[in-house]
């Protein structure tokens, strides 16, 4: 269209006969090339690479792109995060970068899920990415020291243990061993309060 508005009869072409993986390595490859996309959308792009099993791993894809592991990796940490922010990040994908990404994905395996989207909101209002990642590290540390010096009572129903209650505050805090359900632990402590 642009060579017929400049009124050229003939240009140049290249035709190359491609299957659907090499298509849609090319693609990827020149859409990495552009300065324009973000890190966020070249996760996306990577990420549907990967599952449509055009690549087996982020090391061939690697090799394809020519873009380091740690990079894809980094850009991959994008997918991991909660669906809120996946939904900010749709209507602004240069938000924040692949680092602030794979940063706060190490929060969400840590179990920081609220306090990661409390940080990205901080961004959406205007805070950089250096003070939000800031915050966020210095809730997870609060965090943890009220956890060592919190008093933790185990909690049994038929000689296994179910779970951890704490007080915190006005509140009782249960914390539901790994295996336990949270509806298991709660019809078990109602049962045990029942009977005595």
């Amino acid at each position: 269209r642009a060579h017929i508005i400049l009124g050229y009869e003939k240009i140049p072409a290249v035709i190359k006969i491609l299957d659907d993986k090499q298509s849609a390595l090319l693609s990827i490859a020149s859409n990495t090339v552009r300065e324009n996309l973000s890190d966020f959308e070249l996760g996306r792009s990577f990420k549907k690479l990967l599952d449509s099993q055009y690549v087996r791993s982020v090391s061939e894809l690697s090799r394809y792109i020519g873009i380091s592991r740690q990079q894809i990796d980094r850009c991959l940490d994008f997918t991991k995060l909660p669906i809120s922010v996946i939904d900010q990040l749709e209507k602004n994908p240069k938000l924040f970068g692949a680092n602030c990404a794979e940063f706060f994905a190490g929060y969400i395996l840590k179990g920081y899920v609220d306090n990661v989207i409390l940080a990205v909101d901080m961004i959406v209002n205007g805070a950089s990415e250096q003070k939000a990642m800031f915050w966020l590290r210095s809730q997870s540390t609060s965090s943890t020291r009220a956890k060592k010096t919190r008093k933790n009572t185990p909690l049994f129903y038929d000689n296994k243990q179910i779970g951890t209650a704490y007080i915190e505050g006005k509140k009782i805090i249960i914390e539901c061993s790994t295996g336990s359900q949270p509806s298991f632990v709660l019809e078990s402590l109602l049962n045990k309060y029942v009977e005595n």
